[in-house]
């Protein structure tokens, strides 16, 4: 059964997979001025980007 509630942060892997485009592509999409802003967490500054943004973003 799928996932009927979808978390609301994404990691850049996440996003790659969801939207079917290559890591090395989104990486580059992610340092446009454009693209949303990661929020950080912890020690390591683990980035994750809210969904919502990212969603527009894309236009979905």
């Amino acid at each position: 059964m799928e996932n009927i509630r979808k978390k609301k942060l994404m990691q850049l892997k996440e996003i790659s997979s969801e939207y079917g485009i290559s890591k090395t592509k989104l990486q580059k999409i992610a340092g446009l001025e454009e693209f949303p802003k990661p929020v950080c967490f912890g020690r390591h500054m683990t980035k994750l980007y809210r969904r919502k943004d990212v969603e527009v973003f894309f236009g979905c």
